[in-house]
């Protein structure tokens, strides 16, 4: 593939035109051929008649010519052509590229494609010596490179092809959890016969499980038939624990293997076993094993100002490569796959490095990775499919406070440009990964790219958490199509997703559609501004058909989204006011001249409305009516000052040239709505270059039925069998702190303390069906240190999720039960609560009654009514949330939740 010829943006902007290869000044030119010898020169593109020259057999031999050559020289300065003929290039060891081989703007150093010519570099080694067995099933010796490694991927002509799992196809549910919660995340309960403790090689099955947004491989180290708990040799990632009915499969079972096409590694005797199919003849038959993590690797040194620059690799296909996830080196993180995996072309420290027209395939992690300290990387009309993970990835993803921890020299990642890329089906190993991922990044392009066959995220912006200040300012996100993701897998996820405070940074003229999470719960978003997303300009994009929000906003401030277009999806969503670390966060949001067109009846769920400005909207539903917006009708909400210029009508869209126009007369032209041009989205260049996402079917939707409903179970928690220091038994903890406490002078008793880590969660799952709820617990705030505490019962079955009873209590002894002043109660004493909630009816279930006492005396009791409740059914989950700072703590003593008649 070359590269496209410049053309003219929209706006008139003219698009820069990368440099022919003739262009630049070249004083050396060495030629590669597989038929080549590596003790000739290089200087021939062939070999001369005698065979006494030519070309040289390995790009290895090649580099080492350029660096002999340039150390030769007073003026390094030398302009290194280094063109690559075709054929398949097998790589024993990656092509590393360091600080020595850079070379200037006039000079480069440039790996190309011979013109006209294909030539493939592989990672993999082909499998031969394959024999028949009695069973059926062919046997063949591992690559003796893998002998140190997990063989988890095989491609037969370029065909990844799947080990046996259980189930066949989508997944189980687990039964339920582990009392301990230190064994959360590596033990968990199944139902009856799915796993087998007489499994060969019992601890080479994986356990695949899946969160809502991410998944986890961790490696079978027991099973107990006796109580069906499943135990792991690896701990999970450190957000989470397993939770009840997560969904789950179990990936490499030699008793599973029984279709045709599937293959088993057996570490034991290093054998790789495979099931024919009826066309495969044994004689001719071969099969690809990665061997290599990177295939290209840049090493800087940007701790020492050394990095490796000026480097072009131009026209080349790369493929096969491992994946070196392993029980030894686990890389399980909490979304996107980011840490701990790396990529086919990975580097750090590097500036002015190009990757134009190339080709990345059958990878076992993602395809092209640079880290810290890389700038103005360029990566150009590049063809990226199946691979293990995603896409493109830059910048750093450590912690923030980490990452401001750094010198400077070695962690910003800024000034890139990917550009008119295809980037599709990856995910094949872990379903997290992006397209497109921008961390710790600034100033960067992502435009004209096609991203579509994923199960999570197109295009990543941000990894910030809060509203502190981070380093990814000023990204430009334009004129990409993404489409085609989700298909029924991974959820709470986004065609654009943005994390963090983000001056500059733009998302313009993108065309998003077809998102379809796992379910409805955490929903798949068009554009999704989560925690922290600020400043941001959303502006002219398209979003349809997005199982979840077209916009979500998940607390920011001052942002602007102007003149878009969401269509087919569940309307827009502003979730909250307060960060991640419980502080309150002034919302702001300019919301003007977009057309809304919804699925239901509903715009907006219910929220607080401060700091939001919306104006010359449109709003319609696709059942042909005009929705409410916030649960009233439109004039109800106009009459609070919002959209007075804004219509609940057909909006009168069409098509016209590739345009999004306005009708004449139109509710959207009445409000200014401006054309969208969908003709110069997405790739451009050649027409066979264009036409290629064309040739792509979708993925195959998986089951979304949701899963099964477990077991009501009351909660009784005393916190009196567990030790000072452990996690309560029966709850889920989320963030550091909130364990069980030994009685002190304060406290008087053995408790659950909640903090003192600023914001954490503990909670239950008792899953009571419509039931006539007690709900009592005891609860302590200390003078000085108190925290906020919240405590509220959820239906978790949709998002957004239905609250019921939801009661704050202040630092100063404040008691809020869902907005209603109730008391203040004294502080450094045990309080009693108690709540009635009858959730059998809609008409009762709209209220209900708190009470608190002191030492048996009844300090308050108010009938607390609660707006937005009529769907609540089923009681999913229960949370005390400590909302504060670091260093405040409140202790519960007890809590007890059932229905009245147990």
């Amino acid at each position: 593939m070359g590269m496209a010829a410049a053309g003219v943006l929209p706006g008139g902007r003219r698009r820069r035109a990368e440099k022919p290869l003739s262009s630049f000044v070249t004083n050396l030119t060495i030629y590669v051929s597989p038929l080549g010898n590596d003790g000739w020169s290089g200087a021939l593109p062939a070999a001369n008649p005698d065979h006494s020259d030519g070309p040289v057999a390995s790009i290895h031999r090649a580099l080492e010519i350029a660096r002999q050559r340039r150390s030769a020289r007073i003026n390094r300065a030398l302009g290194v052509h280094i063109l690559l003929r075709g054929g398949i290039y097998e790589l024993k060891k990656s092509i590393v590229f360091e600080p020595e081989d850079s070379g200037t703007a006039q000079t480069p150093l440039v790996i190309a494609a011979y013109p006209g010519e294909k030539p493939m570099i592989s990672g993999g080694v082909t499998v031969g010596k394959w024999k028949a067995r009695r069973d059926g099933l062919w046997e063949a010796p591992a690559p003796e490179a893998m002998k140190a490694l997990t063989i988890n991927q095989l491609f037969v002509r370029g065909q990844r092809k799947d080990r046996p799992r259980l189930p066949e196809k989508n997944w189980y549910f687990m039964a339920g959890l582990v009392e301990r919660q230190e064994l959360r995340n590596r033990a968990f309960l199944f139902e009856k016969g799915q796993l087998n403790p007489n499994w060969y090689a019992l601890r080479d099955v994986e356990v695949v499980s899946f969160e809502s947004w991410t998944t986890e491989r961790q490696w079978l180290q027991t099973v107990d038939p006796e109580t069906d708990t499943a135990y792991l040799q690896n701990q999970g990632h450190d957000f989470g624990t397993f939770e009840i009915r997560q969904r789950f499969y179990l990936d490499n079972v030699r008793e599973a293997l029984q279709h045709p096409g599937q293959w088993y590694f057996d570490r034991s005797l290093q054998k790789i076993l495979y099931l024919p199919e009826s066309n495969q003849q044994i004689d001719r038959f071969n099969a690809v094993v990665p061997i290599l993590r990177h295939l290209v690797e840049f090493r800087g040194s940007p701790e020492s100002h050394a990095h490796v620059g000026h480097i072009t690799i131009q026209g080349i296909w790369f493929e096969y490569t491992a994946c070196a996830v392993s029980r030894a080196a686990l890389a399980n993180d909490i979304q996107s796959a980011t840490r701990g995996w790396e990529a086919a072309i990975f580097g750090h420290g590097v500036q002015d490095v190009k990757i134009l027209g190339c080709a990345i395939a059958h990878g076992g992690e993602h395809a092209i990775r640079f880290m810290g300290a890389s700038r103005r990387v360029v990566v150009a009309q590049c063809h990226m499919e199946d691979m293990g993970g995603g896409g493109v990835y830059l910048g750093l993803d450590c912690p923030i406070a980490e990452y401001y921890q750094m010198p400077p020299t070695t962690r910003f990642t800024g000034e890139c440009v990917v550009d008119n890329n295809f980037i599709h089906d990856g995910g094949k190993l872990f379903p997290q990964a992006c397209g497109v991922w921008v961390g710790h990044a600034g100033d960067n392009q992502i435009r004209h790219n096609v991203i579509t066959n994923l199960y999570y995220t197109g295009i990543n912006v941000g990894w910030n958490w809060a509203t502190t200040p981070s380093p990814a300012v000023r990204n430009i996100v334009e004129f990409n199509r993404v489409y085609h993701l989700g298909n029924g897998v991974l959820s709470d996820a986004g065609g654009i997703y943005t994390l963090g405070v983000s001056p500059g940074t733009v998302l313009r003229n993108n065309w998003l559609s077809n998102l379809v999470p796992y379910n409805a719960q955490r929903m798949f978003n068009g554009v999704y501004l989560d925690e922290g997303s600020s400043h941001i300009l959303v502006e002219n994009n398209i979003v349809q058909k997005a199982d979840g929000m077209g916009l979500l906003l998940n607390y920011g401030i001052k942002n602007t989204v102007l003149n878009n277009v969401f269509e087919q999806t569940e309307g827009i969503l502003i979730e909250r006011d307060t960060d991640t670390y419980g502080k309150r966060i002034p919302l702001s949001l300019l919301f003007d001249r977009n057309i809304v067109v919804v699925n239901g009846r509903n715009v907006l769920p219910p929220y607080s409305q401060a700091g939001w400005r919306f104006n010359h909207n449109v709003y319609w539903s696709s059942r042909g009516i005009a929705p409410t917006i916030h649960g009233v009708s439109f004039k109800q909400w106009q009459a609070t000052g919002q959209d007075i210029r804004s219509m609940a009508a057909f909006p009168g869209l069409h098509t016209v040239h590739g345009a999004i126009r306005a009708e004449p007369g139109s509710a959207a032209n009445q409000v200014g709505f401006r054309p969208i041009e969908t003709g110069n989205i997405g790739l451009y260049g050649p027409a066979a270059w264009r036409a290629l996402p064309g040739t792509l079917r979708p993925l195959p939707m998986a089951d979304r039925t949701p899963c099964p409903m477990p077991t009501a179970k009351p909660v009784q928690a005393t916190f009196q069998r567990e030790k000072a220091g452990d996690y309560p038994y029966g709850a889920i903890t989320w963030g550091n702190g909130n364990r069980v406490a030994g009685a002190t002078e304060i406290t008087g008793r053995q408790s659950l303390r909640l903090g003192p880590h600023a914001v954490t969660y503990t909670y239950y799952q008792p899953w009571l069906r419509e039931s006539n709820l007690i709900l009592k617990f005891s609860i302590l705030l200390p003078q000085h240190i108190g925290t906020t505490l919240l405590v509220e019962l959820r239906d978790w079955r949709s998002n957004p999720y239905i609250t019921g009873p939801s009661i704050r209590f202040g630092s100063d002894g404040s008691v809020r039960a869902n907005g209603v002043p109730v008391v203040r109660m004294p502080l450094g004493k045990w309080v009693d609560v108690r709540v009635h909630y009858d959730y059998r009816r809609e008409t009762s279930r709209r209220h209900y009654r708190i009470s608190l006492s002191l030492a048996g005396q009844e300090l308050a009791a108010r009938q607390v009514p609660i707006p937005g409740s009529a769907g609540f059914g089923i009681l999913t989950w229960l949370g005390f949330i400590n909302q504060g700072k670091v260093g405040q703590e409140c202790y519960v003593g007890y809590i007890d939740c059932g229905p009245e008649s147990r």
